[in-house]
């Protein structure tokens, strides 16, 4: 299905609004390069879906990592369902003489 740009960036907005609420509810500190990694490569259904999971999950009294682990793994599983790879590949610096 085509979308054109306004659409476009509805999604963005969006996808936005989800990841802001990721990282201010659920990380700890350590996740938020694998947040941003999986809202930006999982589709919006995909993230809406994982995002009313954890918002059914937010009244358990977790640690903060136990909240951030928890919201990984369930991106993490939607992503390997899909066959998409969260993985940052980052280039290697520079060897310093």
């Amino acid at each position: 299905m085509a979308m054109g740009a306004t659409g476009y960036q509805q999604e963005l907005l969006e996808k936005r609004k989800i990841l802001q609420w990721l990282l201010e509810r659920w990380n700890d500190g350590r996740h938020k390069g694998f947040f941003c990694l999986a809202v930006n490569l999982l589709p919006l259904e995909t993230v809406r879906s994982v995002a009313g999971k954890l918002e059914r999950e937010a009244g358990q009294d977790l640690p903060e990592r136990e909240k951030a682990i928890r919201a990984a793994a369930l991106l993490q599983a939607e992503a390997d369902r899909q066959g998409i790879c969260l993985k940052l590949r980052r280039k290697q610096g520079k060897k310093k003489n």
